[in-house]
């Protein structure tokens, strides 16, 4: 996505700019966005938060146990 249409996407009501998965770039370097929707108010936390520099985590939600894993690709799973 161009700069200009970033900026447009960033004043939406209820739109991010966030990388574009497909991207040749670095993750980091990044120049392409695609608009995705956050309802107001709600928490955003990103994988880096949540990994703490590793490649997986286990969630507890109520009794079961899930696996986030990231991907040599740089993809997330979630296994049950």
């Amino acid at each position: 996505m161009q700069p200009a249409m970033s900026r447009i996407v960033d004043s939406l009501p209820g739109c991010v700019a966030m990388p574009d998965p497909h991207s040749d770039q670095p993750r980091a370097e990044a120049a392409e966005t695609e608009a995705v929707p956050v309802r107001s108010g709600l928490r955003i936390v990103t994988s880096q938060e949540l990994l703490e520099g590793k490649n997986e985590l286990v969630i507890k939600h109520g009794e079961e146990m899930y696996r986030l894993r990231l991907t040599r690709s740089g993809k997330l799973i979630l296994h049950k």
